[in-house]
């Protein structure tokens, strides 16, 4: 008997996806579809040609495939071996909410989340999940009181008023810091920052000469 080659070209792909598509084993399903915040194993990542155009397939739960937004495909196509290392590691997604955007088309936030001990991993489900300006800004008295809000990056940016720590919670608000903060994290910090550390919004302190600040607890 011959030996056996599997291969991972994109050709040879979109062929073995024709070539299956009556007896396909998985339900292809469409993002509107997936409930949110519910979480999502990534059994597979494919980059698959449909009709000349390159598109990012992934199989999740080992039971659906769908097409993820194309703004994934260059991080995702240049790292996919990677992705899919499934022998140290697990990746999930979430699907968080929709938005129209101003343009009047529809914007699914996707969250990745994963297991990996692996740098380029860490970083590359970093990058995957930086949208800043599709998130929804708020304000510290926005959050709840006492409530754990898992902080996914750390930004220091500038505003017209000076340099201010900007979080990011839960992979979906984005907010400022008091400025007091700016001076307890850096750059190096920042970038060596793991993903692992909860914010949790305690109440205002007022004091007797009327001033108040908001306090603030990390974990």
């Amino acid at each position: 008997m011959s030996e056996f080659k599997m291969s991972n070209s994109i050709d040879s792909i979109d062929l073995k996806i024709r070539l299956n598509k009556h007896g396909h084993k998985y339900k292809y399903i469409k993002l509107s579809e997936l409930a949110i915040d519910k979480k999502y194993e990534v059994t597979a990542f494919e980059i698959i040609n449909i009709n000349g155009q390159n598109k990012v397939s992934v199989v999740l739960d080992n039971k659906y495939e769908l097409f993820l937004p194309d703004r994934f495909m260059k991080t995702i196509s240049e790292n996919i071996y990677e992705l899919n290392d499934k022998e140290w590691s697990a990746i999930y997604i979430f699907h968080r909410y929709i938005k129209t955007l101003e343009n009047g088309k529809l914007y699914y936030r996707i969250e990745f989340q994963g297991n990996s001990l692996d740098s380029t991993v860490i970083k590359v489900l970093k990058k995957l999940n930086e949208e800043d300006y599709k998130y929804k800004h708020i304000q510290l008295s926005d959050l709840n009181i006492n409530e754990p809000y898992k902080i996914s990056t750390f930004k220091i940016i500038t505003t017209k008023y000076g340099e201010r720590v900007s979080v990011l919670l839960d992979n979906r608000y984005m907010l400022l810091l008091p400025y007091s903060f700016v001076n307890g994290i850096s750059e190096e910090d920042i970038d060596k920052y793991d993903g692992e550390m909860y914010m949790m919004y305690k109440g205002k302190k007022k004091f007797n000469n009327g001033k108040s600040i908001y306090l603030i607890e990390f974990q």
